[in-house]
């Protein structure tokens, strides 16, 4: 059976050759989820395993709830930011190891999964392509264009966001920090301020050669930042890594402390993990749940399987919009009669306007009586293609 993925990987090639667009992947994926057992009601019981720790409909309501997270990105794709394009590169790595970790699957439940998998790429490759032509124009200045060519390296390769390898899902050695009842004003005085600027600097030197300024030495030497730095300081770490960093003589005498980089990520994600903890206690407060989404997506990638709740999941799922088909994540209503923003989308706004959060920007799309956050979209995707790929991992037979 193992022919079957080659079979799925050739087809894909084929259909990229012939046109193939992101509307015909989506029609192929209606009918092969028609087709699929694994979607229909009561049949998800008998398939599988007994310590699978999902809801038998947890896997649709993944997958329709990304399929609509980029229905929304490509209706809109001129009003995107380029986290769009992390989202969707997540969904398109993680379907590829979903599917090498299972070579054996029925063919029906392969097809359709190398379908949605060519779909994320098809999106990547546009999203890509709309901030590539933007280079090539007079309309960004030299500051704005450097910064540019530094954070397209974050999607160019979807290979960056392959992880954790096939089979490498782990639990710490030690137990993860038991959960706080720390409040949501204590997140509140957490939080720090890191520049988008910085951020790239970073990103942009562990793609040049493993070259690190001084700015960002601090994250690869001092004890673990607080929120949104915290899950950057950990991608950063997790990049680091798959450009080879840490064998590169120069990068590891600059960046040299007295713990060794796997035991590192350990002590950050087991920050990750008090603090993500606090979010819940404290009722996922609006402006906090951005963040929860990047702590579950950076620890997962860094194979830490207990990031993956499924409370925290059907919370994720909670906050998309169920009215309409373009799947706007952010729920922050606004009644009708309204003239005045709510008060969740103050919330999001102030901390959009004070620059609070490490990102590439965000924009705010209005849909009908809806506002629908790009880079909250994007973050979410990345979480539940985490999830995605857990399920399979941890729910289906080894086929």
């Amino acid at each position: 059976m193992l022919k079957l993925f080659t079979f799925t990987v050739v087809l894909a090639n084929l259909m990229l050759a012939q046109g193939f667009r992101y509307s015909d992947a989506q029609k192929t994926l209606k009918t092969l989820r028609e087709k699929s057992s694994l979607f229909e009601e009561g049949s998800n019981s008998t398939m599988l395993l007994s310590e699978c720790n999902y809801d038998r409909g947890d896997l649709k309501r993944i997958i329709l709830s990304a399929t609509r997270a980029m229905d929304f990105f490509e209706h809109y794709l001129s009003n995107l930011v380029l986290d769009a394009a992390i989202g969707t590169r997540l969904m398109e790595s993680q379907l590829l190891l979903f599917q090498a970790g299972h070579p054996k699957l029925p063919q029906t439940l392969q097809m359709y999964l190398m379908t949605l998998q060519f779909k994320s790429e098809l999106l990547s490759e546009e999203i890509i392509d709309r901030f590539t032509d933007l280079l090539q124009t007079d309309k960004l200045t030299n500051p704005e264009r450097t910064r540019l060519v530094q954070t397209l390296n974050w999607v160019y390769n979807a290979s960056l966001w392959e992880s954790p390898s096939v089979g490498s899902w782990h639990v710490p050695n030690d137990q993860p920090l038991s959960a706080t009842n720390k409040s949501a004003e204590t997140l509140d005085e957490k939080l720090e301020i890191m520049t988008e600027e910085t951020s790239d600097e970073c990103i942009g030197g562990i793609f040049q050669g493993c070259s690190i300024s001084n700015n960002c030495v601090k994250l690869f030497m001092e004890k673990p930042h607080t929120m949104y730095s915290l899950t950057h300081q950990v991608l950063f770490y997790l990049i680091a890594k798959k450009q080879n960093c840490f064998a590169n003589q120069q990068f590891k005498l600059k960046t040299a402390n007295n713990t060794e980089p796997t035991e590192f990520l350990h002590l950050m994600c087991d920050k990750v993990w008090e603090e993500a903890n606090m979010i819940e206690n404290s009722g996922y407060p609006v402006k906090f749940r951005d963040l929860l989404a990047e702590q579950i997506t950076v620890c997962s990638l860094a194979g830490y399987s207990h990031f993956l709740k499924r409370s925290w999941l059907e919370n994720i799922l909670s906050w998309q919009n169920q009215e309409d088909s373009v799947g706007c994540f952010l729920d922050m209503r606004r009644p009708e009669p309204s003239v005045e923003p709510s008060e969740d989308i103050k919330s999001i706004l102030e901390v959009i306007q004070k620059a609070r959060r490490i990102k590439r920007s965000d924009n705010l799309v209005r849909l009908g009586a809806h506002d629908c956050s790009v880079h909250f979209t994007a973050v979410c995707m990345g979480a539940l293609a985490m999830h995605l790929r857990y399920f399979g991992d941890t729910c289906l037979r080894n086929y």
